[in-house]
């Protein structure tokens, strides 16, 4: 289930960029909900009035999202690093995987937010980490932060039942 929402407030420019919508409590609006576009992948809510929701940016240095590469099936985590609004990293993905640019990203069945097959990018660039057995991806995201205007919050059915540790760090 979706509920539509207009997005009232947003950042791009910060390390923890945020985004308002017009949707509350009132209008079944929880903590923790995804919220996605047509396009692509956007935030997660973190804070909810009756009328209003906060919600944390993928463009926001605290967020990890699990994705995968389209083709391979690979899997690693998303996280932004503070640099190019048009841009997130996908990372620990294994050097094995048959990676190019222009394959798709999305969500994948782990995520305890976002449905399976929600786009999130496509790559630009992939290297080899020094010392490491894994790919740094850097992709070009389908969604353009900066000029949304409507969102979907997605009531994810199963969110409950998911065990794997994704969304915001939280402080220490």
């Amino acid at each position: 289930m979706y509920t539509p929402a207009r997005v009232v407030g947003n950042s791009i420019i910060l390390w923890d960029n945020h985004l308002t919508i017009n949707k509350g409590s009132k209008d079944g609006i929880q903590k923790g909900m995804g919220l996605i576009t047509e396009r692509g992948v956007v935030g997660i809510v973190s804070n909810v009035t009756e009328d209003f929701a906060q919600c944390v940016s993928i463009l926001n240095g605290k967020v990890r999202v699990s994705a995968t590469h389209k083709n391979s099936g690979q899997f690693g985590t998303l996280l932004w690093r503070g640099e190019d609004p048009r841009k997130i990293t996908l990372k620990d993905v294994p050097k094995y995987a048959e990676i190019e640019k222009g394959d798709s990203i999305v969500t994948n069945r782990f995520s305890s937010i976002f449905p399976d097959g929600i786009s999130v990018g496509t790559i630009d660039t992939f290297w080899v980490e020094r010392g490491t057995n894994f790919y740094n991806i850097e992709l070009n995201l389908t969604e353009d932060i900066s000029k949304i205007r409507y969102v979907y919050v997605v009531h994810y059915l199963f969110k409950n039942q998911q065990l794997e540790a994704e969304g915001v760090e939280e402080d220490e």
